[in-house]
């Protein structure tokens, strides 16, 4: 599933609703956050007002832990957390092979989206259905639009409109700027 959408549509809180929702129904999954740093994967996904902290206050973010940095549901799920921003950085996905789920937060801005998305893929592989949700404002990368043409993307778009917990004044400005 690809959710794109501009600032304020909403599309990392939809994201981590649904990867709360499905960690918690699915005890023991393993499962990956992948951003563009890591710092973008902890800032948005997990400690920021669209987190998973902020969904789900029963989870727990472990910045050191064997393996790397994860987030832990009190039912035995689990989901490292990664950033992709240098070659070097893509292996760290080879180690975390033999996964559920993928959530990648701002696909589209990731600068090793073809090697982190292929290495990825391999260890996409565990349980009954493996799949990947994506967070992203679009961008016009030939590896973003590889991914997003690709004939297994289901794919929705939202609009700041769309997103009811916007502040009024905000939504009104955005709008007299941009539209």
């Amino acid at each position: 599933w690809l959710l794109e959408g501009g600032r304020g549509s909403g599309k990392t809180e939809a994201c981590a609703r649904y990867f709360a929702a499905y960690m918690r129904e699915h005890p023991g999954t393993r499962a990956r956050i992948i951003a563009p740093t890591f710092g973008d994967a902890v800032e948005s996904c997990i400690n920021g007002p669209s987190g998973l902290q902020s969904m789900d206050p029963t989870i727990r973010f472990l910045p050191s832990a064997p393996g790397g940095a994860k987030v832990i549901w009190p039912n035995g799920s689990e989901a490292l957390v990664l950033g992709t921003p240098f070659p070097k950085d893509v292996d760290r996905l080879r180690a975390g092979g033999n996964r559920d789920l993928d959530w990648w937060e701002e696909m589209a801005a990731n600068a090793q989206l073809t090697d982190a998305w292929d290495q990825a893929s391999l260890g996409l592989r565990r349980g009954k259905r493996p799949h990947s949700i994506a967070s992203t404002t679009p961008r016009p990368t030939t590896a973003y639009k590889t991914i997003r043409n690709g004939p297994r993307v289901i794919r929705t778009h939202g609009t700041l409109l769309d997103n009811p917990h916007n502040n009024p004044e905000w939504r009104a400005m955005m709008i007299e700027r941009y539209e």
